[in-house]
């Protein structure tokens, strides 16, 4: 009796789990990206895939096989929705009326479990919002998130506690701490840019850093790495010019091979400020006039040194500089890399399906 018990289950389980993926940026990419490589082998799983605009460029750097779409509209997702039946939508997040957004809309006009995957500490509201408004008219019906930090600012914002679900963030499983020392003095300095509000914010900031480098007597050389969505690829130019450092603008390299060779790593709060303190790496944030709120979590953390007044630029870099220090906490890093995110995942949307079969049994 136990036998056929058995086997029954089993048999009920022969039927795939078809999985949806869709990400607009590359902060969505890479954070559904490990599930959609991990599932791709799993005989339990059927997946396929939505990537627009930036998510695009990112799967083919990540030499991932796929059929590129120059528009992704909401009706050429009713259509791939139609011919594949997912039983859930997982996407990542995006600003803005992204293809995440539509693809929402879709699953609940089809009844399909939808579920969100965030990648990084803000605008939780905006994610799920009309441009321009806080309306959250794009919930989904499960969000998950890399850490209760995270799960509090969101119920703070009004989000509902149990749609809310701790897996962490699988793009996290790629990173690894490491305990290598840099050079010292510094050899390799790079900059990550970072679109602001006006471009004359960006170089400013630039600039300010640049001076403070300057007036330590760097012999280093510098490396900038400017941003995907950067509109003007030569308004940092008349700085470069002007200085007497050795400045460069890197074109090529990988923004994570950049930082993991540099020594020390400058920056905003893009999200390379972020991977690189995670894996141990010296950064400082210089974001002028902050008195907000820091979307650069590893700051907040001690992973990273935040400085947010022009008059304490050249204290802190030497901090980090001539006395060989690095912002670190080695523990609370490896929790965040403990590469069990993707697990978690997976193992959510195991239990999904499983739900959803019971409900229709």
């Amino acid at each position: 009796m136990k036998n056929t018990v058995k086997n029954s289950a089993s048999m009920k389980r022969k039927r795939l789990i078809r999985v949806l993926f869709v990400s607009h940026n590359p902060g969505g990419f890479q954070a559904i990206f490990p599930v959609y490589k991990r599932l791709k082998g799993n005989p339990k799983f059927f997946v396929d895939y939505i990537f627009a605009d930036e998510a695009q460029s990112i799967a083919e750097d990540s030499q991932v096989q796929f059929i590129p779409v120059k528009r992704v509209t909401e009706k050429y997702i009713e259509k791939k929705c139609s011919v594949m039946r997912p039983d859930i939508l997982l996407f990542g997040t995006s600003e803005g009326l992204s293809i995440d957004k539509l693809a929402v809309l879709v699953a609940r006009e089809q009844h399909i479990v939808s579920v969100a995957l965030i990648d990084y500490w803000s605008n939780y509201v905006m994610r799920f919002s009309d441009p321009g408004k806080e309306n959250l008219a794009y919930l989904p019906d499960w969000i998950l998130v890399m850490d209760e930090y995270t799960k509090q600012e969101m119920i703070n914002e009004g989000f509902s506690a149990n749609q809310i679900i701790v897996t962490g963030n699988p793009f996290f499983d790629t990173l690894r701490y490491s305990k290598k020392e840099e050079n010292f003095p510094a050899r390799l300095v790079s900059f990550f840019d970072e679109p602001l509000d006006t471009i004359s914010n960006e170089v400013r900031i630039f600039q300010d850093l640049v001076n403070a480098l300057e007036e330590l007597g760097m012999n280093a050389k510098v490396a900038v790495k400017l941003h995907p969505r950067s509109s003007k690829k030569n308004k940092y130019n008349s700085v470069i010019k002007k200085s007497i450092l050795d400045i460069e603008v890197d074109q090529v390299t990988p923004a994570d091979d950049l930082f993991r060779k540099s020594d020390l790593v400058l920056g905003i709060a893009s999200t390379v400020l972020f991977r690189a303190a995670m894996e141990g790496k010296r950064v400082l944030s210089y974001q002028p006039g902050n008195k907000g709120h820091d979307t650069l979590i590893t700051n907040a953390l001690g992973l990273s040194l935040g400085v947010y007044q022009k008059s304490d630029l050249k204290k802190q870099l030497l901090f980090l500089l001539q006395k060989r220090q690095r912002c670190k906490n080695e523990k609370i890093a490896k929790a965040y890399l403990a590469g069990c995110a993707t697990d978690n995942v997976i193992r959510f949307l195991d239990a999904l399906a499983c739900k959803k079969e019971s409900n229709v049994a």
